[in-house]
């Protein structure tokens, strides 16, 4: 067994070490580990995230009542937007891939963020 704080720091961890490995090197299979690395990592977190989850699914609907993506799709979109920025940011020249790339992974970032709020037990203890 793993101590507590390094079992939930893991899906971070390999996030955090993909794109690391994806800025400061250069290499298509070096990229081919580091989107493999990126992917377990949110696979590992969006596993936890839907067994933590208070909520149903179900009640991932907009306003008219239907899902804007299927729900596979709308579990990854954090990682979607911050790896789409990170690979923007590394990819385009530098004046017209910073705006798009840093707005991308700030879109990421935010949703990554309210989600683990809102499906944390904490959150929910208090606002029950």
């Amino acid at each position: 067994m793993l101590p507590k704080r390094f079992y939930e720091a893991l899906p971070y961890l390999y996030i955090v070490s993909a794109l690391a490995v994806m800025a400061f090197t250069d290499g298509g299979l070096v990229y081919l580990f580091a989107a493999i690395l990126y992917a377990c990592g949110a696979a590992v977190w969006v596993m936890r995230s839907s067994y933590r989850r208070k909520t149903s699914p179900a009640l991932i609907r907009n306003r008219k009542g239907f899902m804007l993506f299927p729900a596979f799709i709308y579990e990854y979109l954090p990682f979607i937007y911050l790896g789409v920025g990170v690979l923007v940011l590394l990819s385009v020249s530098p004046p017209w891939g910073v705006v798009p790339g840093i707005m991308l992974c700030l879109a990421g970032v935010l949703v990554w963020i309210i989600r683990a709020i809102y499906r944390s037990h904490s959150y929910y203890d208090v606002h029950a």
